[in-house]
């Protein structure tokens, strides 16, 4: 049988590290969700659990957003998960942020 060379173009790809970096933001959106969770059904004496594991995501996120940005400024790239996993990572990172100055302000008023 006769095969067809087809000339293949480079197409744009997905990285690892990307996916990686999306499936962080979402750990840590479900991360937050349940310590929130466990924060008000302990009234807010949930422990240092509670208050260790966010700033571990916190760190996750930081280093997730520098992962994605850094891919939104490559050309080969997929640009609809790299958009969506910067914009979820940075959120979280703002997130994460306000709730630990509302927390220390509360805690030094």
């Amino acid at each position: 049988m006769y095969k067809k060379r087809r000339l293949r173009i480079a197409t744009k790809k997905l990285p690892f590290s990307v996916a990686a970096a999306f499936a962080a933001g979402i750990l840590s959106f479900i991360v937050f969700a349940g310590m929130c969770v466990i924060s008000v059904i302990n009234l807010g004496n949930a422990g240092q659990i509670v208050g260790i594991v966010p700033i571990i995501m916190l760190a996750v996120n930081v280093c997730a957003f520098f992962v994605s940005y850094q891919n939104l400024k490559r050309e080969d790239v997929k640009k609809g998960l790299v958009s969506a996993s910067a914009f979820l990572n940075g959120g979280m990172v703002i997130i994460y942020l306000v709730l630990y100055l509302l927390g220390f302000y509360m805690m030094f008023r």
